[in-house]
């Protein structure tokens, strides 16, 4: 009896793959392994599920996907080196009938000359609907006999087949040994009808084998008639006529056929509303012999940084520095409007220009209205699949590339009584109109939070499908520290630190209220330390300094440097921020991974970041900030208890998770 090694390809879909694992358990064919090649998937720990549930399963761990074929070849190359006779490409999204072994190498057998073979093939739904019953190739697209027909005996002879489907393929050891493995090239779809095509002009003959028969459940995937699977067709068809067509064939299938594939699919697609550029990507694409897995042209605009220094900006810088590092194949442009800023991202990021990122000037600002027309028309130039804007504006025209935008909250929306001194609530209609706008011309909505996510559906119910979540990290300038030595001069006594803008929302003067109160009340012997830009809409604060008398106490800093900022933290004793609401809150997070324990109001997203680690409170309570502060400073069981919390819980936001979250986001969305 000869030995058969199975190989199954895992992506993402666990559940798929245990269902094929059952099946077969029950096969009658005593001689058989089977090899499950997990390409890359999200979830490491749901793969080794596998091999708890069927130790007997071999199972590979790829790094990273490397298409059907790629990640086929490995399976291939390790079932060979173990002595296989025979290898099974099997689709882990199929159930295969106990006869399956026996009947396909029954065929191959009969006759030296048979190389391949493969299973009459159903729709799992209906279980009688035939999905491959042979194939046959016209105009150099592969064609499933009875396709979409019930089974009614009708396909019932063993017979010659222009090509066997991957989904189930037996193949020799010979074969492979003569011909070579899958095209790499291919990275998917098209791969196999290649692989039938070489094994013919080495002289086999590939059979179809209707005894045997397999159910399979069709594009799980991709999905049938995705971006994705257009921009594989279009550029693996190409590729596979270069290979295997005559000169003839060649340029009547370009001058004939060629231009209504084309058109048929851009008119699919701008029906369909999705991204069109992935056809002329694919054209270009392979006029460039660029193969494999698909470059994604990627631009995010990082102009924003220029004009903000908060939040955004440490945003923008921390993606691009973190998906440099995580991704390595996809292109990147990065929008700039001057040749200091390119500098400082540089610098900033640490990027090696030249491989998968690059800058281009934009000599005007995001909100010129050159922005709204011409961009576009650069972008198309470009062949840009996917334009981020990490801020809220978004241009009027798109010449195929798809928008992703960031929200980080919706404050000026829902709540504008706390924040008055804006643009945004002096000009409330029409600023609610502006972002209803610009959310429905966005493609994909990344919220920073699990509350900005439920207040976009609350404001927005129906942008639930085109919104995702992705927490942003804590940088690795972040962390405790022994020796620290400031610019800036502070009392030698406890310090409680607060750092952010100044706005109404952040509610410091609550925090100046219970700071107040600590002192006289709690006679507590310490110092307010407030960073951040002075803003002059909102003089109250100082204000109220002066009136309770404790401006020797309170500490504006002013604007701190971003390689400062860390020894502020870890200068303090207590991190306090009691906002009345927060998009995220990175400050909390920035406090907790310098190991500093904080106290945070209960609004909003700050119960997602703080955790267990910190002390949660109400805004609007001034009296319990006031006793959680003492609380800590007066407790060093208690103080030490939240560090080693805090340190614990800052690890669970990641810069490098972030950007891998992200750049998952690109491509399904390209």
């Amino acid at each position: 009896m000869k030995k058969v090694y199975i190989v199954i390809l895992n992506w993402n879909g666990l559940k798929d793959t245990l269902e094929c694992l059952k099946s077969l358990e029950k096969l009658d064919y005593s001689l058989f392994k089977v090899v499950i090649v997990d390409n890359g998937s999200e979830d490491k720990q749901e793969v080794c599920l596998i091999t708890q549930k069927y130790p007997w399963v071999e199972l590979i761990v790829n790094k990273e996907n490397l298409g059907f074929a790629g990640g086929n070849n490995v399976g291939i190359k390790y079932a060979l080196n173990c002595g296989a006779d025979y290898i099974l490409l099997l689709n882990n999204d199929t159930i295969v009938e106990s006869s399956l072994l026996k009947e396909l190498v029954k065929v191959i057998e009969s006759n030296k000359k048979i190389g391949m073979a493969g299973p009459k093939i159903y729709y799992q739904n209906p279980l009688d609907k035939v999905w491959f019953g042979g194939g046959k190739i016209r105009w150099w697209r592969p064609v499933h006999i009875g396709e979409g027909v019930v089974d009614r005996g009708k396909l019932e002879k063993v017979k010659q087949s222009d090509y066997i489907s991957g989904c189930a393929l037996l193949i020799k050891k010979e074969v492979i040994e003569k011909i070579g493995l899958l095209d790499n090239r291919f990275f998917l779809y098209y791969e196999d009808v290649d692989w039938s095509l070489r094994a013919r002009k080495a002289g086999y003959r590939l059979m179809f084998v209707p005894q045997a028969r397999v159910w399979h459940k069709i594009s799980s995937s991709l999905g049938k008639s995705s971006v994705q699977s257009i921009y594989y067709g279009i550029r693996n068809r190409l590729l596979l006529l270069q290979k295997h067509a005559h000169r003839f064939e060649h340029w009547v299938f370009l001058v004939f056929v060629f231009p209504f594939v084309i058109i048929k699919n851009f008119i699919y697609l701008m029906v369909k509303k999705k991204n069109w550029n992935c056809i002329f990507q694919a054209v270009y694409d392979y006029h460039c012999r660029r193969f494999g897995k698909r470059v994604f042209r990627i631009a995010i605009d990082m102009r924003w940084i220029a004009v903000d220094t908060g939040g955004i900006r440490q945003y923008i810088l921390n993606l691009v520095t973190n998906l440099s590092k995580v991704d390595i194949h996809n292109e990147y442009l990065l929008l700039v409007n001057n040749t200091n800023l390119k500098k400082e991202i540089k610098e900033k990021c640490k990027l090696n220009t030249g491989k998968n990122f690059s800058f281009h000037l934009i000599p005007y600002s995001s909100t010129s209205w050159k922005n709204y027309i011409w961009l576009p028309v650069f972008l198309w130039w470009k062949k840009i699949s996917v334009l981020h804007l990490p801020f809220f504006t978004i241009p009027f025209l798109s010449f195929g590339h798809k928008t992703i935008i960031n929200v980080y909250d919706l404050i000026p929306y829902l709540y504008p009584h706390l924040c008055p001194g804006k643009k945004t609530t002096k000009y409330y209609s029409f600023y609610r109109f502006i972002v209803a706008l610009i959310l429905k011309r966005a493609d994909k909505i990344i919220a920073c939070s699990k509350a900005t996510f439920r207040d976009i559906i609350q404001a927005f119910p129906g942008f639930s499908k085109k919104t995702a979540m992705v927490y942003v990290g804590v940088g690795n300038e972040f962390y405790p520290r022994k020796e620290y030595n400031l610019s800036f001069s502070l009392p030698v006594k406890k310090r409680i630190l607060y750092v952010g803008r100044q706005d109404p929302s952040k509610n410091i003067t609550g925090l100046i209220y219970a700071f107040a109160n600590l002192r006289k009340n709690k006679q507590m012997d310490c110092c307010l330390v407030i960073v951040g830009k002075k803003d002059p809409r909102y003089p109250d604060i100082y204000s109220l300094v002066k009136e309770l008398n404790i401006e020797k106490e309170v500490i504006f800093t002013g604007y701190v440097s971003s390689s400062e900022l860390p020894l502020f933290y870890n200068a303090s004793d207590l991190f306090v921020f009691p906002s009345f609401y927060e998009g995220f809150g990175i400050p909390p997070l920035e406090a907790m991974a310098c190991g500093v324990p904080v106290v945070s109001s209960k609004a909003a997203s700050l119960p997602e970041v703080v955790g267990k680690a910190g002390i949660i409170v109400d805004p609007n309570d001034v009296d319990a900030l006031t006793e959680a502060m003492y609380e800590v400073l007066s407790n060093n069981d208690l103080r030490e208890k939240m560090i080693k919390q805090g340190l614990k819980q800052a690890k669970v936001f990641s810069w490098e998770k972030a950007a891998y979250q992200t750049r998952k986001i690109y491509e399904e969305v390209g």
